[in-house]
């Protein structure tokens, strides 16, 4: 690391081009060098309501988990490498080839859909204070493309749009100077959220609803956390209340009679306002939660033959009634004859 180190410090004083700036475009070297001394990089960020933005006092956004995760390594000809897990991010390459601000928009938002399916080195992660803000740290000396995104919300925070991905570079450049601390201060905006449609039906009908299931939403990413509840009726279906960005369950916690339980149904709220079940969006946000109709077995009675007799002596009926006395008839008379023929012998 310190001999890339020191080849990078010479090829700086040697005036050769390194990307800088949000677009990734390449810009002159600016006059000084980097320090000859590694050092790290940091991203302090500050999450405040933006209409209150302007305000002598601003509200601030606690509570927001914000994580660092490398995605490309600067080189000592001043190009840059993508980390393995991001090599084929839609939009990268373009983005580290001076692209446009719609290649960083395009890169940042690929490169956090590979984050958050666990892809990446994660450098630093921290959450935001009462005052808004928090401090994530690139280690020491090692210089690239970082991805900014955030991964949790608190009771605070949900009430606000997740901030958009950002792919940071340490170091940056600045009026004709190198910069290894970035500020950013994203503005947030509230939202009233957004709410599932969720129907209860029969595997029979997808128009038989059914009455009586008790069923709740919970949050997947906070154990224990029900957000809304309530039993199923035969009269419309319901409308959860309002949620915010992330994933929860649908969960069936009491079963009518006649029906088996429903297995669990995990669902996503976008940012985009729409309802995701296993990656696909659901047509006016409804979900349909189908409950198995209990299957009954019937078992026949056997018919014991002094029921057959019974059932004569009270009916009448004594078509069965000379069948048995034949039978019996029959085998007396067999028995007479072995007997007699055992006789003269």
């Amino acid at each position: 690391m310190k001999k890339l180190f020191k080849t990078v410090c010479t090829v700086m004083l040697s005036g050769i081009f390194l990307f800088a700036g949000a677009t990734g475009a390449k810009a002159d070297s600016p006059s000084g060098s980097v320090s000859e001394e590694e050092r790290s990089g940091t991203v302090t960020v500050t999450l405040a309501d933006e209409d209150q933005y302007n305000q002598e006092k601003p509200v601030h956004v606690d509570g927001a988990e914000l994580t660092l995760v490398k995605v490309a390594v600067l080189q000592a000809d001043g190009s840059y490498v993508a980390e393995e897990a991001f090599r084929n991010a839609e939009g990268l390459q373009e983005y580290m080839n001076g692209g446009t601000a719609s290649d960083a928009e395009t890169a940042s938002r690929a490169a956090a859909e590979i984050a958050s399916a666990g892809g990446g080195t994660v450098v630093d992660r921290k959450t935001t204070g009462s005052d808004g803000s928090a401090v994530l740290t690139a280690p020491s000396g090692e210089y690239g493309i970082y991805l900014l995104y955030q991964t949790g919300q608190s009771a605070t925070s949900e009430r606000y749009s997740k901030i958009s991905p950002t792919l940071v570079q340490i170091p940056g450049r600045k009026e004709n100077a190198w910069i290894y601390d970035v500020t950013l201060t994203p503005k947030l905006v509230k939202h009233s959220g957004v709410s599932a449609q969720v129907r209860k039906r029969s595997d029979q009908s997808e128009n038989e609803r059914v009455v009586g299931a008790e069923l709740s939403v919970v949050s997947a990413e906070q154990t224990g956390s029900v957000l809304d509840s309530w039993t199923t009726g035969s009269d419309a279906d319901h409308d959860t209340v309002a949620l915010q960005t992330g994933k929860y369950i649908l969960k069936e916690t009491k079963v009518p009679a006649g029906y088996t339980k429903a297995a669990d149904i995990v669902f996503e709220i976008t940012d985009e306002g729409t309802v995701l079940v296993n990656g696909t969006v659901m047509e006016d946000n409804a979900i349909v939660m189908v409950d198995p109709v209990v299957k009954q077995t019937v078992t026949p009675t056997p018919i014991k033959p002094s029921s057959i007799i019974q059932n004569i002596v009270k009916t009448g009926d004594t078509t069965n009634l000379v069948a048995w006395i034949g039978l019996i008839a029959a085998a007396v008379t067999l028995l007479v004859i072995l007997f007699k023929k055992k006789s003269e012998k």
